[in-house]
């Protein structure tokens, strides 16, 4: 992303994967051309995916019946 700042290219919001401390994390990142500021958030992976899990887990409750 810093090159492509760097050579005036434009930066798309993207995620990424990473571990950190021994745990899965997630990061999103985006370029504002308005303030020129790079804004970045990161979440645990567990944290991130916990709804889905769960949803899944009471549609299977549900379909088992």
């Amino acid at each position: 992303m810093l090159e492509k700042l760097k050579s005036n290219q434009k930066v798309d919001r993207n995620t990424i994967k990473y571990t950190y401390n021994g745990i899965n994390k997630i990061a999103g990142y985006d370029f504002s051309n308005k303030t020129g500021w790079i804004v970045v958030t990161t979440v645990d992976e567990e944290e991130a995916v916990a709804p889905i899990n769960s949803l899944i887990r009471k549609l299977i409750l549900i379909f088992e019946y």
